[in-house]
C-alpha cells in the first residue's frame, strides 16, 4: 500500500521553529550541548502546570475523556496547550479517573505511539546505532521528520468527538504538534546519546519516517472511499510526468477532504473518536551528510580519451574517461554515495588539454568520510595522478557550493588558447604564414555537421582574438590561436563544408584540415592555484 505521510520538511527543520513553536525566539538560543537543552524555554500556557493545581472543569473533562480512551500523557498535556518542554520531559497528568489511568501497553490512538516509546531513552538509543552504523563524519547534526497522514483525520475526529459528546471546543491550533514535542524529548536524548551538538543548522541530517500500515488506510478511504480504492498504476511506453493516480497524498489532499466530506461520511470512515491501532508506527531512519565540493585542473595527456562516459546507440565508446579517472578515486576517498562532474568546456576525444589544465568542479553526495587536510588533498591528488599516465590533476581542494559557479560565469567572455597542426593542399610559403597573422576576426559558425545530433542548430559569432602561424613543412603549418570559449576549432580550420565563414581554408584558398589540436589554456582564474612544494 502507498505510503501515507505528512512531511515535516528540511526547510522546516533547519529553523528553530522546528524545536520552539514560537518564531520569535533567536537562533542563538537554540543549541542543545552535552545532552542538555540550550534552547529556549517555549512558551508557558496560561493554565497551570503544577500537579495539584485546581484544574477547570472543562480540562477535568478534556482529561478524563482522553484517559477513557487511553491517550497517552504527552498527548494528555498537548490538547491542554502546554508548551513547557520540561512537562513533557517525564510526563504526569493529572489522573482523573483511576480506573481510566492510560496502560503502557496501549497504544495512542492520537499520536499512534510515536510519544511513546518511541522517544523514550531505548529507542532512541537504536537510533542512535543505526546512525554509528552508517560510518558518517559528523559533529553537529539536524533532525527532520515524516509523520502519517492519518494523524490529521485523527486529530480532526478526536476534537469532533470531543465537541459532539463532551461539548468541548479546542481550537486545533492550540493543540501542540507532535513534532515539537518528539523534538523537545528527544533532541537533548539524541544529542546525548550521539554525544554531538543539535544546531539549527548542520551539514549532516537524522531523517525519521513514521508509517503505520494499519492506520494508513483511514487516508486511502478519505480520498477514495472504502469501496473506491486508487486504480492500479498502468504500464505506460511513454511517461511525460506522474499522473494524480501515482503521486503520493499530500496534506493538501487531505484536508481538502476533509473540508468536503460530512461529518457522516468523516465518522463511518475513520470513527469518532478514532480507534487505538493494535501496535504503534514503524520508524525508518536515514542519514545524509551534504553534498561536499571539490574543485582543481585537469591535464588530459591522451588522444584517445572522452572527457565523460562516450556512448554510441547504447553501446561504449572508450574503456574509461577523464570523469571516471578524477571520480572514481574521489568517491573512494570520501565514501561517497554518488558524484556529478563539470568542467569549463570540453575538448574532444582526439584533442589534448595541456598548460594549466581546464578548470573542473565536482559535487560528492552524502560523504560519509568529510574531513580532510590540506596534506589529505595533496595525498589524494597523488593517488590520481599515479593512478593513470592519461590525465593528470593540480589544484585539487574542497571549495563552496556557491563557488562552483564560477566555472560557468562568463562563459561567453572567457578566452582560450590552441596550438593545432595544420595541413594544406597548397605549399607553404612565406606569404601564407604572414597572412595568417590576424587580429579580432569574427567569424560565424553553424551547429558543427559532427555534434548536430545532441546540439540544437544555430548560428553563432565567435571572435577569433588573435592567430599566428609557423613553418613545419611544405604542406604544414602550425597556428597558434587566443579564441572566445565556444569557438569550433577544427571547423573554423577546414571550414565545415561552409558552416563556418571566414575559415583557414577559405582564406588561403585552399583545402586545410587539422592533424592535431592542443588546448594550452582556458583562461579563467578558478579554482585558486595551490603550492605544492
Amino acid at each position: 500500500m502507498m505510503a501515507t505521510t505528512e512531511e515535516v520538511g528540511m526547510t522546516e527543520m533547519s529553523d528553530v521553529e522546528q524545536l520552539v513553536l514560537e518564531p520569535e525566539v533567536k537562533r542563538d538560543e537554540c543549541e542543545v550541548k552535552n545532552g542538555m537543552s540550550m534552547l529556549a524555554t517555549p512558551p508557558q500556557s496560561s493554565h497551570s502546570e503544577t500537579a495539584g493545581t485546581e484544574m477547570s472543569f472543562d480540562r477535568k473533562v478534556l482529561l478524563s475523556t482522553m484517559q477513557e480512551y487511553r491517550c497517552c500523557p504527552r498527548c494528555q498535556l498537548r490538547y491542554q496547550n502546554l508548551r513547557s518542554l520540561a512537562v513533557y520531559v517525564n510526563p504526569k497528568p493529572e489522573v482523573i479517573n483511576p480506573n481510566s489511568e492510560t496502560k503502557e501497553d496501549v497504544v495512542c490512538p492520537l499520536c499512534l505511539g510515536i510519544l511513546q516509546g518511541l522517544c523514550d531513552k531505548e529507542s532512541l538509543h537504536k537510533l542512535g546505532d543505526d546512525v554509528r552504523s552508517q560510518g558518517f563524519e559528523f559533529n553537529s547534526y539536524i533532525f527532520s521528520m515524516t509523520l502519517p497522514l492519518e494523524l490529521l483525520l485523527r486529530k480532526h475526529m478526536f476534537l469532533l468527538f470531543l465537541k459532539e459528546s463532551k461539548d468541548l471546543k479546542v481550537v486545533p491550533r492550540e493543540v501542540v504538534e507532535i513534532k515539537d514535542v518528539f523534538k523537545w524529548v528527544a533532541g537533548p536524548l539524541m544529542s546525548a546519546d550521539l554525544g554531538v551538538l543539535y544546531r539549527a543548522k548542520s551539514p549532516f541530517s537524522v531523517h525519521l519516517t513514521y508509517t503505520n500500515e494499519e492506520t494508513e488506510k483511514e487516508v486511502t478511504n478519505l480520498l477514495h472511499g472504502e469501496d473506491n480504492p486508487p486504480p492500479k498504476k498502468k504500464r505506460r511506453k511513454f511517461v511525460m510526468r506522474k499522473s494524480k493516480v501515482d503521486q503520493a497524498p499530500n496534506r493538501s489532499q487531505v484536508m481538502s477532504s476533509l473540508k468536503e466530506k460530512t461529518e457522516e461520511e468523516l465518522k463511518e470512515l475513520i470513527g469518532c473518536p478514532p480507534p487505538s491501532p493494535s501496535h504503534p508506527c514503524a520508524c525508518t531512519l536515514v542519514a545524509t551528510y551534504e553534498p561536499i565540493f571539490v574543485a582543481g585542473r585537469y591535464n588530459k595527456l591522451s588522444r584517445s580519451l572522452s572527457q565523460t562516459p562516450w556512448f554510441v546507440n547504447g553501446e561504449r565508446m572508450s574503456t574509461s574517461s577523464v570523469q571516471e579517472h578524477i571520480c572514481e578515486p574521489m568517491k573512494e576517498t570520501f565514501k561517497a554515495t554518488a558524484y556529478n562532474f563539470v568542467a569549463s568546456g570540453r575538448e574532444d576525444v582526439d584533442v589534448k588539454c595541456l598548460g594549466k589544465g581546464r578548470p573542473f568542479a565536482i559535487e560528492l553526495s552524502s560523504p560519509h568520510k568529510v574531513q580532510f587536510t590540506t596534506e589529505d588533498m595533496r595525498a589524494l591528488q597523488k593517488t590520481i595522478n599515479t593512478l593513470t599516465t592519461s590525465i593528470a590533476v593540480r589544484d585539487l581542494q574542497i571549495v563552496k557550493r556557491e563557488d562552483t559557479s564560477l566555472l560557468k560565469q562568463g562563459e561567453e567572455l572567457k578566452t582560450k588558447d590552441y596550438t593545432a597542426l595544420v595541413w594544406v593542399a597548397r605549399e607553404v610559403t612565406e606569404d601564407l604564414i604572414n597572412g595568417l597573422n590576424l587580429q579580432n576576426l569574427t567569424v560565424k559558425q553553424k551547429t558543427p555537421i559532427r555534434v548536430l545530433q545532441r546540439r540544437s542548430l544555430a548560428t553563432r559569432e565567435r571572435l577569433i582574438h588573435s592567430i599566428s602561424a609557423s613553418f613545419v613543412d611544405d604542406h604544414h603549418f602550425k597556428i597558434r590561436l587566443r579564441t572566445q570559449a565556444g569557438t569550433y576549432i577544427k571547423e573554423f580550420v577546414h571550414g565545415d563544408l561552409g558552416r563556418t565563414s571566414p575559415n583557414i581554408s577559405s582564406l588561403l584558398n585552399t583545402e586545410a584540415d587539422v592533424i592535431s589540436l592542443d588546448v594550452e589554456a582556458v583562461n579563467l582564474d578558478w579554482p585558486p592555484a595551490i603550492d605544492d612544494t
